[in-house]
């Protein structure tokens, strides 16, 4: 029994097990595990690199502030904005 089988972009590293698996299920078959070709790497644009160490920058950013964080104010936050107009304002 001959089993031909080919994946074409293919993480590299379900490539090896996939291999592995083939010949494990069917031993005495011929199988061509040989055509497993990892995914091709694209080279990133100057713009998607510049978006991607934008993105960086900002998720470095994010919770910076959290050690001077008030946990005990956490609970206000949500309503902070419609304290403060009621407050400024003497809306009720």
């Amino acid at each position: 029994m001959d089993v031909t089988m080919t994946i074409s972009n293919a993480e590299e590293s379900i490539i090896e097990p996939i291999k592995a698996f083939l010949k494990q299920i069917s031993p005495k078959s011929s199988l061509s595990v040989e055509r497993l070709y990892p995914a091709e790497k694209v080279q990133k644009t100057e713009e998607e690199l510049a978006i991607e160490e934008r993105r960086a920058k900002v998720d470095a950013l994010c919770g910076g502030l959290s050690q001077y964080a008030n946990p005990k104010l956490r609970k206000k936050e949500k309503d902070a904005w419609a304290m403060a107009v009621m407050e400024k304002y003497g809306v009720s």
